[in-house]
């Protein structure tokens, strides 16, 4: 009997080792990837150029397993190395980029983007939308602009394409926080694209999982139709649009 439990006991032991051990060779191959894949195309100093396609390549890979949010946070990571973090907008941009031709659309790339690393995300996949919608590169650096001049960009791009003026009325609420930054998509000639950059717009200002930052709205939870009521009828549609997520994800916390 006791030879019987002592045997039963070795043999739960041997189960949890080869377990531990199989979680751990899991958990290092998982870091093996990372180094090896995305760190190798980085030089380790602070000097030295970075191997664009290999990087490309690598996050194409890593998109796969992890999110925008894991794979940046790796980036950044303090045991990372210091070439790595110190590439932490360039590598945003590209992770941007490679969501958004994955998705083929701006609106999945964004919601998935982090706002780590300066928010070079939300640059690369407006950037690569800009590219494969209007067929010409993307210079602006839209996700760090003030309202004048986001009104600027909006002028240029917005009437190529409504896609990228739904994107640019993320980053006008995110540069303001205010619907006083409704006057830039005021300045949208094109009715289709104004009216997409009102819904990017009420997107991002009403939080939760329709913002680029996956954040609860600043606004206190809504009564009744605010803040729509509250605005210009030309703003209603799009503002109405988003109001029934809002009030569902206050409901649900409240």
């Amino acid at each position: 009997m006791k030879s019987s439990s002592t045997l039963s006991y070795a043999l739960v032991v041997i189960v949890v080792i080869a377990a531990g051990i199989t979680a751990g060779i899991s958990a290092s191959g998982r870091n093996t990837l990372r180094v090896d894949s995305m760190d190798r195309c980085i030089p380790t100093a602070l000097t030295g150029s970075i191997d664009s396609a290999c990087l490309k390549k690598s996050i194409v890979s890593l998109l796969g397993k992890y999110s925008a949010d894991e794979i940046l946070n790796y980036t950044l990571a303090s045991s990372s190395p210091d070439g790595l973090r110190n590439a932490c907008h360039f590598v945003s941009h590209v992770v941007g980029e490679e969501l958004a031709s994955k998705n083929n659309s701006l609106e999945i790339a964004l919601s998935a983007c982090s706002p780590l690393c300066n928010n070079g995300c939300v640059h690369g996949a407006i950037g690569e939308t800009v590219l494969s919608e209007i067929g010409i590169t993307y210079d602006e650096n839209i996700a760090h602009e003030d309202l004048p001049r986001l009104a600027e960009i909006s002028a240029v791009y917005c009437k190529r394409s409504a896609t990228i003026c739904h994107g640019i009325g993320h980053v006008v609420y995110i540069a303001s926080s205010t619907y006083n930054s409704l006057s830039v998509c005021d300045t949208v000639e094109n009715t289709t694209a104004r009216e997409a950059c009102y819904q990017g717009l009420f997107m991002e200002s009403f939080g939760g999982n329709q913002s680029l930052y996956f954040s609860s709205s600043t606004m206190t939870s809504p009564g009744g139709s605010f803040p729509c009521s509250t605005l210009e009828e030309k703003y209603m549609h799009a503002c109405f649009r988003y109001l029934p997520g809002f009030k569902f994800s206050h409901d649900k916390v409240d």
